[in-house]
């Protein structure tokens, strides 16, 4: 539903977004996916945003969000920054297993309570003036993508709505251009940073003009990581709302990476 996002304006010049490409850590198999594969190096701290699960209330009839932190709790698990959902279920040997009790977190999206509380957040620790970048993965439905995977697409100059309509936006969307980073493809687009509430999914990369921030989801994975300022880290980490741990940016995130809950 990203045509639904009609502040956003997609971007062909892909110049704004070059310095997270040359950010990233190099990807290789001996060290597995690490957050400075998601988020761009050079930040003062980083946060890792579990997605939710869900389980159904069956005598309120409704479903309701789990943590992972009180998953861990129910099969003796330990929560740390590099925990996998598979492993804290108590199943390390299968990346593929489902809780009996409810649905596993989205992948590749944070939710939508999630996006308001990183909005409303984020907004406090960026220049007032600054428009937002935003990466969209070609991969959603409505680009109909030749492939379901995509690069990283960076920025410059933005196309102009002929009737500014939904359907004029999604038309710009599909005709973007896209910029190869490692195994996916983006749509770069640019509006302020609540343009994209309301969408349906979050952008795969999103910071502001300064730079003073950028939250990373990767398409397969079932949390967000972002890179900060120490305060800006610390008040996603202790917000009532959201379920994060600060994270180093070396630490393995992949199906691998939780060592402790083997």
């Amino acid at each position: 539903m990203w045509w639904k996002a009609k502040q956003m304006r997609p971007l062909d010049d892909h110049s704004a977004a070059l310095w997270v490409k040359q950010r990233l850590l190099p990807f290789n198999r001996e060290d597995g996916l690490r957050v400075g594969n998601v988020v761009p190096q050079g930040f003062e701290a980083y946060a890792r945003v579990f997605h939710p699960a869900s389980r159904y209330i069956t005598d309120r009839q409704k479903w309701v969000p789990a943590r992972w932190a009180e998953i861990a709790s129910w099969t003796g698990r330990i929560a740390h920054p590099a925990m996998q959902f598979h492993a804290i279920l108590g199943h390390p040997e299968n990346h593929a297993i489902k809780p009996q009790w409810g649905s596993l977190p989205d992948e590749g999206t944070l939710d939508a309570n999630q996006i308001d509380v990183m909005v409303d957040v984020l907004a406090k620790y960026k220049s007032v003036q600054d428009v937002c970048f935003f990466c969209i993965w070609e991969g959603w439905g409505e680009f109909g993508a030749p492939e379901s995977f995509a690069y990283l697409s960076p920025t410059g100059s933005g196309g102009h709505l002929d009737d500014g309509s939904e359907d004029s936006l999604l038309r710009l969307l599909k005709k973007a251009k896209r910029l190869e980073i490692g195994s996916f493809d983006y749509i770069l687009s640019t509006g302020p940073i609540d343009a994209f509430l309301g969408v349906g999914e979050s952008p795969s990369l999103w910071w502001p003009q300064d730079r003073a921030w950028c939250v990373g989801t990767d398409i397969d994975m079932t949390s967000t990581f972002v890179g900060g300022t120490a305060e800006c880290i610390a008040s996603l980490v202790n917000h009532p709302d959201l379920e994060a741990l600060p994270i180093d940016i070396e630490t393995r995130i992949d199906v691998y990476g939780d060592t402790i809950n083997t």
